[in-house]
């Protein structure tokens, strides 16, 4: 795991909220699927896999949200608060 990655996962730790990590340091919190971008993110092939991986995922039902690495390490209440918002969201549409 990534530096980002890790406070990533401390981070939901810290909201309480049920997650599953999996190998590639993706964390999926009920429909989501968090993604930490670091730099290797920005080349061409790796834009391209993500896109196609985006692409899977919502294929699955799944709503994959991507933070890159220095937000995540620079603004981690921020990057909790925006985690939060989203699950709020989503427990509110399926009392619906």
């Amino acid at each position: 795991m990534t530096k980002g990655e890790r406070k990533l996962r401390h981070i939901l730790e810290s909201l309480r909220l049920p997650f599953h990590s999996q190998d590639q340091g993706d964390f999926t919190v009920y429909e989501f699927v968090l993604e930490c971008d670091g730099p290797h993110h920005e080349k061409a092939t790796q834009v391209r896999h993500d896109a196609w991986k985006e692409r899977e995922l919502r294929k699955l039902g799944f709503f994959p949200i991507r933070f890159k690495e220095d937000w995540i390490l620079q603004y981690p209440d921020m990057v909790a608060m925006i985690i939060q918002s989203y699950v709020t969201m989503a427990q509110e549409t399926a009392k619906r």
